[in-house]
């Protein structure tokens, strides 16, 4: 049976216990043993790449600075541990190299997308030297994962589906076989979907007999992680990583 820590990503880091995609998330939950480690990135107006969740700077640090219109330079300034609190204050946002840095001879990040299509080259150049098993890709721009699927074949790219997230992107919430159609024809390797209603046993099964994965996002419960294992997901992420590993793996035991 496939160990269970190779089905879990944490999301943005270790993201519950530190401040997100900052590198005490991302080195915590190195630290902690996870696997796979997820983080976001945008495009600075200098084309340097960092790992950032928002389009714009407020949430995290009070301060509106839209990301693509500022230098690293002027990024760099911010402070984006201090909201967490007392302990992470004075927290940077680290760019991509920094990340790559951080990644263990077994570990893989999984890179989100967050910006528009112009940072593919540049995201491509940057992770040039890292080898490509340590990378994988995913976004919600179906034209970004395709064009790097493209582009780069050997890594994996998987596209994120909202589904039922929401009432608006329930009612633009495709077939099934929409999803498969269109993420075979880019030769994508799966689908990262909204741990909700619509990812049931059917859209699973189906999915995956049509040789594509499934990750889920973002999954904080033990009974519902547990839930979707039993569907036979590949990878669930989560703000929890080593919490939720821990007690998996604690009913895992009880069973035998």
């Amino acid at each position: 049976m496939e160990k269970l820590d190779s089905k879990i990503i944490a999301h943005r880091g270790a993201s519950f216990d530190a401040p997100e995609n900052t590198l005490h998330a991302i080195n915590l939950a190195w630290k902690q043993g996870i696997k796979k480690v997820e983080i976001d990135v945008h495009l600075t107006l200098d084309n340097k790449i960092i790992a950032f969740h928002d389009a714009n700077t407020h949430k995290l640090t009070g301060t509106y600075l839209e990301v693509k219109n500022e230098t690293y330079e002027t990024l760099s300034q911010l402070d984006v541990g201090h909201w967490k609190g007392i302990l992470w204050k004075n927290t940077k946002i680290p760019t991509l190299e920094d990340v790559l840095e951080t990644i263990p001879k077994k570990g893989i990040l999984v890179i989100e997308i967050k910006c528009n299509i112009d940072i593919v080259p540049i995201l491509l150049n940057t992770i040039e030297r890292t080898p490509q098993h340590t990378i994988e890709f995913i976004s919600f721009d179906y034209n970004i994962v395709a064009l790097i699927k493209k582009l780069q074949p050997k890594h994996k790219a998987i596209w994120l589906l909202d589904l039922d997230y929401n009432e608006e992107t329930k009612k633009s919430t495709l077939s099934t076989n929409d999803y498969i159609t269109k993420a075979k024809k880019a030769n994508l390797d799966g689908l990262n979907v909204w741990a909700g209603k619509t990812a049931d046993k059917l859209f699973i099964d189906t999915v995956k007999k049509n040789n594509l994965l499934v990750y889920t996002w973002t999954i904080n419960n033990l009974d519902t992680a547990k839930h979707f294992l039993h569907l036979n997901v590949d990878a669930i992420t989560t703000d929890r990583p080593s919490w939720l590993l821990q007690q998996l793996e604690n009913k895992n035991n009880d069973r035998h």
